[in-house]
């Protein structure tokens, strides 16, 4: 359990820089706005909660990673939010939908790399 912690605790601290780098915000939740609901950028956000929401987290994950587009940062928050969103998920959930703590830590850091941010 505590390495879980420590671990979440990692993940945390990982997004909060990057949101603060990249975006020179402290908050690392994506709120969408109305204008954006239709766009493809909109779409891709409500598709990321539905499929967490139904367990699905590696079609989610596959999902983000087709969406990437080098010249759209704005995506690089939504894959925080999406990231900072299964780290907040009780350990059960995350094996439920065959995901771990790790991958988390993986695919947050390897969206920031895409995006030219390597931390570490």
């Amino acid at each position: 359990m505590f390495q879980q912690d420590y671990i979440m605790r990692q993940i945390e601290m990982f997004a909060r820089t990057l949101a603060l780098l990249v975006f020179r915000k402290e908050e690392t939740a994506y709120e969408l706005r109305e204008e954006e609901a239709e766009t493809q950028k909109g779409r891709l956000y409500r598709l990321l909660r539905q499929l967490t929401e139904e367990g699905k987290i590696n079609e989610a994950e596959d999902r983000l990673f087709e969406a990437l587009d080098p010249e759209d940062l704005s995506l690089l928050e939504i894959a925080i939010d999406f990231y900072m969103r299964l780290n907040a998920m009780e350990e059960e959930e995350l094996e439920r939908a065959g995901y771990s703590r790790e991958e988390i830590q993986q695919g947050l850091a390897e969206c920031a790399r895409f995006y030219g941010v390597d931390l570490g």
